[in-house]
């Protein structure tokens, strides 16, 4: 092609030069025909066979992907020795010229929204296996209404492709955009890289720099791999800290602790645009404007106990009136104002402290219900309504409050009838001294619909006896569901036979002890609330003696002939949640762990006597028991959590990789194989690889790989609690649990390894003692030895079986490592509310439409093979 521009490249005429570059020149046409200007692609060097390769491939991979934020490619000619591609044009430019015209830096939302409609282009991309590999400024172009494209893919690579177009260790694309695995010409590169292009390219779009530069190319490339990336907050102390944790999280060295998916990465970049476009910013940055932002000191970080005033005024004071009013808004208050509450899009939130913000504003001062605000601060995946006030209402002869803080007068009739939240109990309340006859106690029974448990005796004493000093009176009582048993081992030590089961577990024990006697079945008996729900037994899983025998134990019979578990070591005897009994080493907390002691790392079974403080650390590849609360502390397990007391709120997230039982109540979030929870959990988000029952939840989400069962969901204010069955767990979420469970492995190998050897030197020194007594022995004696080598022979190859399937094991979790991302949603899963479930549950399998309730039902279940 001649140096001048051409009048037509095929049918195409041309108009004007758009841009060239090293591999390809860009014009402007339109076709002889009319229609639309386009975009012309001509590549400059044809006879060049791998650069046409890849030309060609840009187009073929453009061809494939058809979404509002990818430049689109209608189709691929050669024509008087030119091969050219024809290209949706963008009447607009690149994001380096409206840096430029801008002076450089973009203003935050401008370059958040820009980045937010590249993360969408890279969803499509990734769903279509295509790396791009250089993603820039110059790469990247901007309609006139504003939407984002990502455009020049000449140097894509398809991730599902084995064919390469470049040779290994040579790497391709734009030296500072680069990501370290890039840089050093690593071959295994997935979207991780773009998602690190993509978050230095925003550094560059708010600061107007580049990430890294040097005085050649070479050197740039040594500090893209060696060097930390810049801090943004040097360049631009005006940027929020969320849009600074976002930067620096996808621009992390090792791929691996990036966000792992480009989805991951939009959902992060649409709530910081929501939060801008409420005029508020995360909680640990300052607030940014609905208009051009003006550069002020970085804001100090308020500590979690403060109330909103001081922060609450800052925040709405950068609001103009329009945005004001606009965010007011969002906080509707109902009920005659008995309650407060808010409506969230999918993968929105609404920052905690401009929430308490706007409620100082609309002066809701009274009944908070702080575990609501924080929740709003968290996206969720679907539409919520979340409650963040509520007044207490009143009752005959005792006034309430609204969430002004107003007095409410009593209400005007003789009695009324308050139901408990789990529907186990239920109240007559009255005036003190007041006799409400009995039809009116009858009416106030229907009216609360209670008809199961009443005490009649109780209610004959409400209308011939005067009321109680507090006018509250117990008028019902539901049947609990006692569950059932399967048979199987139950822990009873020689020593301790005046202690329960459960102070049994976990106590020091000797070689040849009694452990645990196998009872019968237990059959469970269904319970009744006062509203007549029945509550039906949970059903229990069959075991052998086999499975329920752990390490450090062996099956016997005693003199009566029964099953029996008794020690063939020294350690402390553990029935561990899934049922099997073991004897293990425990690493052991006498009282309370607290922030001031050093971190517990351990590879044994840890034991704390008391409660875990606010600021403790827990590393434990094995299992984790917590006697009393769990305050905001780290825990890493490898093994399986049991909790004896509460999970209080907090932001440190409670990790373990199989089941975690839990006794009391739930108020943070927790990530587990399976969960077990006996008390409420109140908005926080739970998720397990496995099945997750518990007994009652409200607000949050809970997303299992598996089934969910409750027996109570949601509450009588609509608040949304949503429960989704079948669901892949996120995937930094699935690696860090993988990760957990291959050192988990790889301890447990290493045990099983040094039994091996001490059992072989045994049996060998026990065989030597044998021979060398041959014949100063009697008959009796020498039988005994025989039968003792047999038996530790035996259990030498037990040992040796175990051994082999420890490493088949560990080589299928590090497999499993390997292929996370091939994980896909389980449909084969369930979600079951057993009792009750109110108006605002959003119950979901897998990718499924979602069924939410307008009204309460009893007994749900969602399934997809019904």
């Amino acid at each position: 092609m001649s140096a001048s521009m051409p009048q037509f490249i095929g049918p195409y005429r041309i108009i004007a030069a758009l841009g060239s570059g090293g591999m390809a020149t860009v014009y402007r046409g339109i076709h002889r025909n009319g229609g639309a200007e386009r975009a012309i692609k001509v590549m400059q060097d044809v006879g060049h066979p791998q650069a046409k390769q890849r030309f060609l491939a840009e187009a073929r991979a453009l061809q494939t992907i058809d979404h509002p934020n990818v430049i689109r490619c209608y189709h691929v000619e050669e024509a008087d020795e030119d091969l050219y591609m024809v290209l949706e044009l963008v009447e607009g430019g690149d994001v380096k010229a409206l840096m430029r015209k801008n002076g450089a830096q973009l203003p935050e939302a401008q370059a958040l929204g820009i980045a937010r409609d590249v993360a969408r282009g890279l969803e499509a991309l990734e769903e279509a296996g295509i790396i791009h590999r250089d993603i820039k400024p110059e790469n990247i172009f901007v309609t006139r209404q504003g939407v984002a494209k990502l455009a020049d893919f000449g140097v894509l690579r398809q991730s599902n492709n084995p064919q390469q177009l470049t040779q290994e260790g040579a790497p391709i694309g734009t030296v500072a955009y680069m990501s370290p695995e890039q840089a050093s010409g690593g071959a295994e590169l997935d979207m991780r890289s773009d998602i690190y292009s993509l978050g230095a390219t925003l550094y560059a779009m708010l600061t107007g720099e580049q990430p890294f530069t040097g005085p050649s190319p070479m050197i740039t490339l040594l500090k893209v791999v060696s060097d930390p990336f810049p801090d943004i907050i040097r360049k631009r102390k005006d940027l929020s800290g969320a849009t600074r944790q976002c930067i620096s999280k996808a621009t992390r060295k090792e791929a691996a602790d990036r966000f792992q998916h480009a989805a991951e990465l939009r959902e992060v970049l649409s709530g910081l645009i929501e939060h801008i476009q409420l005029g508020g910013a995360q909680d640990d940055g300052p607030v940014a404007h609905t208009t051009a932002p003006k550069k002020r000191p970085r804001a100090t970080p308020a500590p979690p106990a403060r109330s909103a005033p001081s922060n609450g005024k800052a925040l709405l004071e950068n609001l103009d009136p329009e945005g004001l009013q606009r965010v007011l808004r969002r906080v509707r208050v109902a009920d005659n104002g008995l309650s407060a509450w808010i409506n969230l899009a999918p993968d929105t939130r609404f920052p905690s402290e401009l929430l308490k913000a706007v409620l100082q504003h609309r002066e809701v001062c009274f009944g908070l219900i702080e575990a609501a605000i924080m929740d709003a601060s968290r996206p969720r995946p679907s539409p919520r309504r979340l409650v963040v006030a509520h007044g207490d209402r009143p009752s005959p002869g005792c006034g309430g409050r609204d969430i002004y803080g107003n007095n409410i007068p009593p209400l005007q009739v003789a009695a009324s009838v308050l139901v408990s939240d789990d529907c186990f109990q239920a109240w007559l309340l009255t005036e003190p001294g007041a006799y409400p006859n009995r039809k009116q106690a009858q009416l106030a029974l229907i009216e609360a619909g209670v008809r199961f448990g009443i005490d009649k005796e109780a209610l004959r004493l409400a209308w011939n006896e005067a009321a109680p000093m507090d006018g509250r009176r117990l008028v019902a009582s539901g049947v609990r569901m006692q569950p059932g048993r399967a048979a199987g081992f139950c822990v009873q030590l020689d020593f301790a036979d005046n202690l329960k089961e459960a102070q049994r577990n976990l106590q020091p024990v000797a070689q040849g002890d009694l452990l645990a006697v196998w009872e019968d079945a237990v059959t469970g008996v269904q319970g009744m609330d006062v509203c007549g729900n029945p509550v039906p037994v949970p059903a229990v899983a069959t075991v052998t003696p086999e499975q329920q025998s752990g390490e450090g134990t062996e099956i016997a019979r005693d003199r009566s002939g029964r099953l029996i578990l008794r020690a063939i070591r020294d350690g402390h005897v553990q029935r561990r949640v899934d049922g099997v009994i073991r004897v293990v080493k425990v690493h052991e907390i006498p009282g309370d762990l607290s922030a001031d002691d050093a971190a517990v790392v351990s590879d044994e079974v840890v034991v704390v006597r008391g409660t875990v403080r606010q600021g403790a650390q827990i590393h434990c590849s094995s299992d984790v028991v917590i006697m009393g609360n769990l305050e905001d502390a780290h825990i890493d397990a490898g093994g399986s959590i049991e909790i004896h007391g509460d999970i209080l709120p907090g932001e440190q997230p409670v990790v373990g990789i199989e089941t975690m039982e839990v006794h009391g109540d739930v108020q943070r979030k927790v990530v587990a194989g399976n969960l077990r929870i006996e008390g409420t959990v109140e908005h926080c988000q739970l998720v397990a690889t496995g099945d997750i029952s518990m007994h009652r939840v409200v607000g949050g989400s809970v997303t299992a790989g598996g089934s969910v069962r409750v027996d109570y969901a949601g509450d009588a204010l609509g608040t949304t609690t949503e429960l989704w069955a079948g669901r892949n767990v996120p995937y930094d979420e699935q690696a860090h649990m993988a990760r957990l469970a291959e050192h988990r492995l790889s301890v447990e190998r290493k045990k099983v390894l040094a039994e091996c050897q001490e059992l072989r030197q045994e049996y060998e020194q026990q065989q030597q003692r044998g021979v060398r007594l041959e014949g100063a022995l009697d008959a009796q004696v020498q039988q005994r030895h025989q039968a003792m080598l047999e038996r530790l022979q035996q259990r030498w190859q037990q040992a040796e079986h175990s051994r082999e399937h420890s490493r088949e094991k560990l080589a299928k979790q590090r497999q499993l490592l390997r292929d996370m991302s091939g994980i896909t949603h389980n449909a084969d899963c369930q979600v079951q509310v057993a009792v009750l479930a109110k108006s605002g549950v959003v119950a979901r399998i897998a990718d499924a439409d979602p069924t939410r309730l307008e009204s309460d039902r009893h007994r749900l279940r969602v399934a997809l093979h019904d």
